[in-house]
Order: structure tokens, then sequence, then C-alpha cells
């Protein structure tokens, strides 16, 4: 790397440029040769979601704001729906899809319960904050990149650990059959891809 970057070697390998553009996560392998003309895809080894920029977004961009106080957070609805996204996951042919769909407000409302109450209500809404991360996790999978994967796990952990309940704490990482995807993918971005959108696996 250093020799290319000082001249002394030529950067002529198309496999070596897909491998150095991956690792720097960028999409356009034109932007380190120059090239005119079309793009020149870098395979990310990921499958593409449309559901993902509304996750990420969510994940990553984190409202740091308790709930109103005139809405109070009604903690055994919020596992309600988590305890149902989780049904849909394990029982739809479509589950990445339709959970995608529903994932943004849920980690937006859970993020939002775990800040706004004290307590035991503050504790079982870090039991649910933690749940969402765990599916999140699952639902992302061969999805998200790698630090995204990373982000949702150290979370799932983290509400586990402060909610102060062995049974939630008991499900990572144990029982997470998900491991975010490693950089960098390789340049014909085998592997992961062969994955479905939707499998659960």
């Amino acid at each position: 790397m250093k020799k290319i970057e000082t001249g002394e070697r030529e950067l002529r390998s198309n496999t070596l440029i897909l491998r150095l553009a991956a690792a720097l996560q960028i999409s356009d392998a034109s932007i380190i040769t120059g090239a005119a003309g079309p793009a020149q895809t870098v395979p990310s080894g990921l499958l593409h979601h449309s559901g993902m920029p509304a996750i990420r977004d969510a994940v990553m961009n984190r409202r740091l704001i308790p709930s109103r106080p005139g809405c109070p957070v009604d903690v055994a609805a919020l596992q309600g729906r988590v305890d149902q996204t989780w049904e849909l996951w394990h029982s739809s042919g479509h589950n990445r899809t339709e959970v995608a769909r529903l994932l943004p407000k849920l980690i937006r409302d859970a993020e939002a319960a775990g800040r706004g109450l004290d307590g035991a209500e503050r504790r079982a809404g870090l039991v649910a904050l933690s749940d969402v991360y765990r599916l999140t996790g699952q639902a992302t999978a061969y999805v998200a990149p790698a630090e995204l994967a990373w982000v949702v796990a150290d979370r799932a952990l983290a509400a586990a650990q402060d909610a102060d309940d062995p049974a939630a704490h008991a499900g990572q990482p144990s029982d997470r059959p998900w491991n975010p995807p490693p950089l960098p993918p390789s340049p014909d971005g085998s592997g992961p891809g062969k994955a479905t959108e939707d499998s659960t696996s």
C-alpha cells in the first residue's frame, strides 16, 4: 500500500483495486483509478434491501430526548408489539421485508421508553429495547454493513445489562445466530450474498 501511495508500484490489478475499494468502503472503483466513463461498481458481498436506509437512520440517528411528559410510555404495550414482531419474523414467508417496515418506529419507541421511565418500568423498557435490537440484528443479517451490525449487537447487550434482568441478559449473545459481516468482502461478491433477501438463516 505504501509503495502504491509513493508511486513505486503501479496499481494495475483489477482484483486488488476492488479489494482496496471494498476496504475503504468506496462503491465506485473509478474514484481510485481516475478512469473516465461509467462507474465501476464494487461488490459489497451484502444483499440489498429497501428497508435498510430507514433502519440505519433509526439506529444511527438516536433522538436523545425522553418521551413527552403528557405521553407516558405503555411498556406492556411496547413489549407486546416487540413480541408480535418477533412472531412475524418467525412465521412470515417475507419476514425480512415485513419486519423491516416495523423496525424503525419500534426502535425509536423502545429508545424513548428506556430514557423516559424510572424504576421497574425503566427496567422493563430496557428489556424491550434489548429485544428490539436483537430482532434488528436478526432482520439485518447479511444486509447491514459491519459497523451497523456491531452497533446493533452492542446496544442489545448494553440494554440487557442495564435492565439488570437475568432473562434478558441470558439472551446475549449466546442465542444470537447472526454475526456482523467481515470487512473487506471478497471482490466477486461471494459469501453472504448467496442468501435470499427474506432468508432467516
